[in-house]
């Protein structure tokens, strides 16, 4: 298996368990980001969320798109610095955290795929 699968599969690992955390023990999983627990919906429906796009993920690697792997370093990227914006914008620095791991998941990805043409 070449190393751009092994990295899009991680990334699959770590959104998978946000996905699930957030969907079916967002008040164990939120205490420790730093953020009081909550009984509203919008957690769970972020859960479900995720979890939809884990499945994007696992059927683009299935399907070897090489193009949905390319694309989703950018849109990776992208929200690392949102995420890390966010977090200095709101005082909650464990987010930062959150960004260096997935840019160092959307990192590995970049540095392994095969190069175009």
């Amino acid at each position: 298996m070449s190393d751009w699968k092994n990295s899009m599969y991680a990334q699959i690992a770590y959104m998978a368990g946000m996905g699930l955390a957030f969907l079916f023990a967002p008040n164990i999983l939120l205490p420790l980001l730093g953020l009081e627990p909550t009984s509203e919906i919008w957690i769970r429906i972020l859960g479900m969320l995720v979890l939809a796009l884990t499945f994007y993920y696992w059927t683009a690697l299935n399907q070897n798109q090489l193009s949905f792997a390319r694309v989703s370093v950018w849109g990776r990227f992208a929200f690392c610095a949102g995420l890390a914006i966010l977090g200095v914008m709101f005082g909650q620095y464990i987010f930062i955290g959150f960004a260096v791991l997935e840019a160092g998941l959307a990192l590995w990805t970049y540095r392994t795929l095969p190069k175009e043409g």
